[in-house]
């Protein structure tokens, strides 16, 4: 009866190694914006760095009773003036980073890294399907959302694998994206605590670029999403190769 123990046990410690997340090509670390010296968390997700948090570069700050297409806007969300030194105080900007139009998110990345693509977050999300981040375990469509998202700040939510079901589960990748809401055209702050929103330099036409979407209540991510270049959205920049 031994050998047949034995044969059990090598098969189940098979199956364990194949069916679990592939730990490999997947490494934390910081980097120092040389502009502020702020430390951004960073992680490794196949041939991709990413930023483990969201831009918080805050050289000045918008008013929200101005917008823009075509030159740079930064805003704090909560925030409505035009103090600098304030809004770097706002909670929401320490806990979310600030919110970019098109124009800011496309210049303001750290050198060495820049603004994502749809086509980036395509490979990023293909590469961790592909190793089994799929919430339920499977290997298609993006049921990523889960393993994307933060552990903090998601609404709750009773839909299995997404965001704001059991959020301790979260953030198997690493990646950490939080539901920092965004700033509508019209001067409006919504949606915090239930949806993210990241810009992509995929350019749709010169009123809209794509945006990548996480909610609370979704176990997928949002491909084919696209932001109003005048809106302000949040950025997570990637590492030049």
């Amino acid at each position: 009866m031994k050998a047949p123990v034995f044969l059990l046990i090598i098969v189940a410690a098979t199956c364990f190694s194949s069916c679990s997340k592939d730990p490999l090509d997947r490494a934390s670390g910081t980097f120092t914006d040389s502009r502020d010296s702020h430390v951004y968390k960073t992680i490794k997700i196949g041939d991709q760095t990413w930023m483990a948090e969201n831009l918080a570069y805050l050289p000045f700050v918008t008013p929200i009773t101005t917008s823009s297409r075509t030159e740079p806007c930064i805003y704090v969300y909560g925030y409505q003036g035009d103090e600098w030194a304030e809004a770097k105080n706002v909670e929401s900007f320490n806990t979310y980073g600030a919110l970019y139009n098109i124009q800011a998110a496309l210049t303001l990345c750290p050198p060495g890294w820049h603004l994502p693509s749809m086509d980036e977050w395509r490979e990023m999300a293909d590469y961790l399907v592909a190793n089994g981040y799929n919430y339920d375990g499977t290997d298609s469509l993006y049921k990523i959302a889960k393993a994307l998202a933060s552990t903090s700040y998601w609404e709750i939510s009773d839909v299995e694998g997404s965001p704001g079901f059991e959020p301790e589960k979260n953030n198997s990748s690493g990646l950490s994206l939080e539901p920092g809401g965004y700033m509508a055209s019209a001067g409006a702050f919504k949606k915090m605590g239930t949806v993210g929103y990241w810009w992509t330099s995929t350019c749709s036409d010169d009123w809209y670029y794509g945006i990548q979407r996480v909610t609370n209540t979704s176990t997928t991510i949002g491909f084919g999403t696209e932001g109003y270049t005048g809106g302000g959205w949040s950025v997570r920049c990637v590492k030049d190769r």
